[in-house]
């Protein structure tokens, strides 16, 4: 790895912010100080998504389509995920959402600590993902407590995945660290507002929503603690109940362009700035 940052023509990583994170002492795991020497080198590219699987227009996993242009099928998205975890039907109450290895990384530790206030409005939280048992104990205590609030699948399941993207109305992913991750810009292509913390690619794609200007396309917290998450999450809440709001951020998300189609474009800048 020394070697081939040291000689490598150029570098590239899978965001911009990530390629500032390795060049610090937490992410550059004893060579920051090399990434640092090359950072006129290091450029952050990222992963994309592919619409052909990932996409709520032509997705063949989910009860109904929708698009940009018409977000009804949406609600009845909303209708068969909640049906599916044997949930009462209340389209006014939002599904907070998180399909994710249950490891310390994805910021479960966080999760856990304000999933009593996300109940205590009202909400919905729906988990699939498989990891630690501690974590994994923790989503079944849970469900055992509130059998009328709380889904849960032990395990991974792509279509129920595709399900849940497209029924849940925010999405939870307060990452310790995200070089990329798919989930947030899968979430956006669905209209499934992301909550997730800044690092990585989640900082490049999710920002947070103005009200007074009508931009951003979700919620992001800087500083890694459980009441800085939780601000966002009330704010999201905020957000829901203004339908116009609600909306607009739907919108902003799910207009933007996070295909393989425009990453591609961005190598071959890569490359020829390579070969010049």
């Amino acid at each position: 790895m020394k070697a081939g940052l040291a000689v490598s023509d150029m570098l590239s990583t899978v965001s911009r912010t990530y390629g500032y994170e390795i060049q610090g002492s937490q992410e550059g795991y004893g060579l920051d100080w090399l990434t640092r020497q090359r950072a006129n080198r290091l450029i952050g590219i990222l992963n994309g998504v592919d619409y052909e699987v990932w996409s709520p227009e032509t997705d063949t996993e989910i009860p109904a389509n929708f698009s940009a242009d018409d977000l009804s099928g949406k609600t009845a998205c909303k209708i068969a995920l909640l049906e599916q975890f044997s949930l009462p039907v209340n389209l006014e109450r939002p599904i907070f959402a998180s399909v994710t290895r249950l490891t310390a990384q994805k910021g479960i530790d966080l999760m856990m600590q304000v999933a009593g206030e996300i109940l205590a409005t009202g909400s919905y939280i729906i988990s699939l993902g498989s990891g630690e048992k501690k974590y994994e104990d923790f989503w079944q205590r849970l469900r055992n407590y509130a059998p009328n609030q709380v889904g849960v699948y032990r395990g991974y399941n792509e279509s129920l995945a595709h399900k849940i993207e497209a029924g849940a109305d925010m999405f939870l992913m307060p990452s310790k660290f995200e070089p990329c991750g798919l989930n947030q810009m899968y979430s956006l292509k669905y209209g499934t507002i992301p909550i997730v913390h800044a690092v990585g690619g989640l900082a490049d794609t999710v920002n947070n929503f103005d009200a007074v200007r009508g931009t951003g396309n979700g919620f992001k917290f800087s500083r890694y603690r459980a009441d800085r998450f939780l601000e966002r999450i009330y704010e999201s809440l905020f957000a829901y109940y203004d339908k116009d709001a609600w909306r607009r951020i739907q919108l902003n998300g799910m207009t933007e362009d996070h295909s393989w189609e425009n990453a591609a474009r961005k190598y071959i800048q890569l490359y020829k700035m390579t070969m010049s």
